[in-house]
């Protein structure tokens, strides 16, 4: 059918379906991801069984202002009314959804209650009361007195592993096959490299990348900085590549990766790629 995007005098959103008599309209109602990659629509439910059901939108905004089809919907075809607007994930699926693409926000009856939009401070030092808390008994406060202010390496990857996944969350098949969809979940390559395995795994995810960076403003240059401090031409207890010891690292041991709808993501599990 052909999706139908309307917004009323109040400014809410809805999409609606002709052909689809129950229900032929539903809202919009939080919009998930970054925009860099995508940008899909979830709407909340409160199923008749006092679950609340989420609806990943079949449509998604793509960086372009493209509409397109929602990365993983190409294969599945709908089994009701409802499926036609999205795949329908129920229970801890959904509360999943909602825990990686926020601070806080808990489902409750077809709501997000105590939402904190997007992903900011607290979802990783935890609450901010806590600083607020130490400031005030102290004159002088430790500096990183917030949360997890001294990480081990195994901390931080399950941290950021979370959200980004982790092996134990991928199927035994797909482990072993390493399918081009295991490219988005970063820390499954990770873990996997010999640069973590050969550091007496101690590599994290922030020996590469400031959390606090976005990733895409920083040049291909700039992060092999990080690959050329523990591959130094000039210190002879480093493995150093023969092929190119300073530039092209990531285009020959990370390549980029293509997924649907013209995303691509870096593989990685650092290795020789036999390509």
């Amino acid at each position: 059918g052909i999706y139908h995007y309307s917004k009323d005098s109040s400014g809410n959103l809805t999409v609606s379906l002709p052909d689809v008599e129950s229900p032929s309209e539903i809202p919009l109602q939080y919009a998930l991801g970054s925009g860099h990659n995508a940008r899909t629509i979830l709407t909340l439910n409160h199923a008749a069984d006092g679950v609340t059901e989420g609806i990943e939108h079949r449509v998604s905004c793509y960086p372009d202002q493209r509409l397109g089809m929602t990365v993983g919907h190409g294969a599945k075809k709908p089994e009701s009314d409802l499926e036609k607007f999205g795949d329908i994930t129920r229970g801890e699926l959904t509360q999943r959804c909602v825990y990686c693409h926020t601070t806080t926000g808990n489902l409750t009856e077809g709501r997000i209650d105590r939402l904190v939009a997007n992903v900011n401070c607290e979802k990783c030092h935890g609450p901010g009361s806590e600083h607020v808390r130490l400031a005030r008994e102290s004159k002088d406060p430790p500096p990183y007195s917030v949360g997890r202010a001294e990480w081990d390496v195994e901390s931080e990857i399950q941290l950021c592993g979370d959200c980004h996944r982790l092996p134990r969350s991928i199927t035994k098949q797909e482990l072993r096959d390493y399918p081009d969809t295991l490219a988005r979940f970063q820390p499954v390559g990770m873990l996997r490299s010999k640069c973590y395995l050969a550091s007496n795994r101690q590599m994290k995810c922030s020996t590469c990348h400031d959390p606090h960076q976005s990733v895409h403003g920083i040049s291909q240059a700039d992060h092999e900085k990080s690959c050329i401090q523990c591959h130094d031409t000039s210190d002879s207890s480093h493995t150093i590549c023969p092929v190119s010891s300073e530039s092209n690292c990531i285009k020959c041991h990370m390549p980029t990766v293509p997924q649907e709808q013209g995303i691509e993501f870096h593989d990685h599990w650092i290795r020789i790629h036999k390509e």
